[in-house]
């Protein structure tokens, strides 16, 4: 890096130069005031304790149908859970569709719905569900000739 006052190589010091801060050498340095570094500690934080790996949360086979009939079970509309649940209309409507959302929206509905769509299962076992593919846009056109 270059001196921004004389253009020389090396420019390793930081100084406030008539109230400007620039990249000074050593000998620019001198005149203005010599800014140093501001040293940053860390601080120790506990360690996050972590769930066993043998552990996984699965979202349950069914839970769009569960969604939408305890829903209709609780007269509620598809935009009065979602404003609920502060989610967009469109997206519970994919929930009710088969889209799998992200667990913190499973988390919501759950709370409001008072219902359980999450189980935990060990790493070994396998859900139906988690051998479905994903709802994507080739799924929902309908291709005409």
């Amino acid at each position: 890096m270059e001196c921004e006052l004389c253009g020389r190589a090396g420019a390793d010091k930081r100084a406030e130069v008539e109230g400007a801060v620039l990249n000074v050498c050593e000998r620019c340095s001198s005149l203005g005031k010599d800014l140093t570094p501001v040293q940053i500690t860390q601080v120790n934080k506990k360690p996050v304790p972590k769930l066993p790996d043998e552990l996984e949360v699965s979202v349950i086979p069914n839970f769009s149908d569960i969604i939408r009939k305890t829903r209709e079970k609780k007269n509620l509309t598809q935009q009065q859970l979602a404003a609920n649940i502060k989610e967009t209309m469109s997206s519970l409507r994919r929930i009710e569709e088969g889209w799998e959302p992200p667990l913190t929206v499973l988390q919501k509905i759950e709370r409001e719905l008072s219902i359980r769509l999450l189980e935990r299962v060990s790493a070994g076992k396998s859900t139906a569900l988690a051998k479905k593919p994903k709802l994507t846009i080739g799924d929902m056109i309908e291709v005409k000739v």
